[in-house]
Parts: C-alpha cells; sequence; structure tokens
C-alpha cells in the first residue's frame, strides 16, 4: 500500500486515516527465514502533513508463529507495536532532536506502508520465545548432551567445586583416608 506524499497533503484536514488488513507472510518469511506463519496482520492509525513534512501515527497488530528457543516447537506470539515516524525530503533542513517521532528522509515522494509494517515487526521480534506449555522439567537432550537453565548450571558448578580437594591437600586427604 503506497501514498505520494501529495496525495496526503491533498486529504481533507490533511488527515489520512488507515485500517489496513495487510497480507505480508511471504514478504515477512522472504526476510526472517525462521518465521513459520503470519496471521491477522493489522494496521490502524493515521498520515498527517504538518508544513513540509508526513506524520505516521499507527499501532500494528500481528500474530507471528516462531519457533520456541528453547524446544523449537511453534510458538505464536502477539505483537502490538506503536509507530510514529516523521517522513522529511532531502532537502529539508532539520533537527532531529525535537521530535518524539523517527525521522526518515524519502528519496522519492512515495511512502510505501507495507514497508513500513514489515520493518518494524521484525525489529519487535523478541529474542527469547518460549511456549506457555514449556517448563524447566521439558528441556531437549539427547547423547551426552542436555539443555539446563542458568541456574541449573549454577548450582551444578557449587556442587563440583564443595566436592573438589584442593590439589594441595591432596596429600593430607590420602593421610586421612589411611587413618580410618
Amino acid at each position: 500500500m503506497k501514498f505520494t506524499i501529495q496525495q496526503i497533503k491533498e486529504q481533507p484536514n490533511q488527515l489520512l486515516k488507515l485500517e489496513e488488513v495487510l497480507n505480508i507472510k511471504n514478504d515477512l518469511i522472504e526476510r526472517m527465514s525462521s518465521i513459520i506463519d503470519v496471521h491477522n496482520t493489522h494496521v490502524d492509525g493515521y498520515y498527517v502533513a504538518v508544513d513540509n513534512e508526513v506524520l505516521l501515527h499507527c499501532t500494528i497488530d500481528t500474530d507471528l508463529t516462531l519457533p520456541s528457543t528453547r524446544t523449537l516447537e511453534p510458538v505464536t506470539i502477539h505483537l502490538t507495536i506503536p509507530v510514529k515516524e516523521r517522513y522529511v525530503t532531502n532537502n529539508q533542513a532539520t533537527n532531529l532532536d525535537e521530535h518524539e517521532e523517527v525521522t526518515i528522509v524519502v528519496e522519492d515522494e512515495t511512502l510505501n506502508l507495507q514497508e513500513v509494517v514489515i520493518d518494524n515487526i521484525l525489529l519487535n521480534i523478541p529474542m527469547k520465545i518460549i511456549g506457555d506449555d514449556e517448563s524447566d522439567d521439558a528441556l531437549p537432550s539427547g547423547n551426552d548432551w542436555t539443555v539446563m537453565t542458568e541456574e541449573t548450571y549454577l548450582q551444578q558448578q557449587a556442587e563440583i567445586q564443595e566436592s573438589a580437594v584442593d590439589p594441595r591437600f591432596a596429600a593430607l586427604q590420602d593421610l586421612l583416608d589411611n587413618e580410618d
């Protein structure tokens, strides 16, 4: 879904309302191959022209199916992403610090809503994805390896340190064992 800056400026009250359902599954999977599925991508907001700038304020709601970072089983997560962007042309002098929106310099006069949505979804995918039904008891394992939580690892290391004998006292330990 593309709009030109001139189209936005010609709107009554210079406000272009957005309420769109986008089909971006193929584009998202092409940019991030670990995405399994994309459902219900809904964009609600508006473009508004202010002086020589265009502002985009919208909310993106979508459901993504991604592999769990723990078990690689598919997990569906819901993302609600607020977007505030400000578009300026190349020749506009601007102070980036005075605005709450992210400032983007546009090369041509076209604004692509679909690209904005895809970029913001990719930026907001969490690093750690754990399903509701996953617990620490169900961690994957195989021959000679196992996945463990950090707490389990630290506890295991503490037990090893407690049972380890300082090599400087190993000879003394042998004397104690002989006395018994």
